[in-house]
């Protein structure tokens, strides 16, 4: 998955979860072990339902040009 985006009026519902979900159950039988992501800093309503699905966040990724206070946080959960 490349990017995650749910149009405002969408927002809310459930559905950046149940996608989120749906690619973890994908790949319950598969090779990978660890599912990364990355997600700007600044997209709080993301990175709340990172954590609550189980990801956790060891280190900053990188600074996006935009602002320095605006950054990549790299994501990772274990499978099985």
């Amino acid at each position: 998955v490349n990017n995650v985006y749910v149009r405002e009026e969408a927002r809310k519902q459930g559905l950046a979860q149940l996608v989120m979900e749906a690619v973890e159950d994908s790949l319950s039988d598969k090779l990978p072990t660890t599912l990364k992501l990355t997600v700007q800093s600044k997209n709080i309503p993301a990175i709340s339902l990172y954590k609550k699905l189980g990801f956790e966040a060891p280190g900053v990724y990188g600074f996006l040009d935009a602002t320095p206070f605006d950054f990549l946080i790299e994501m990772e959960k274990k499978l099985g």
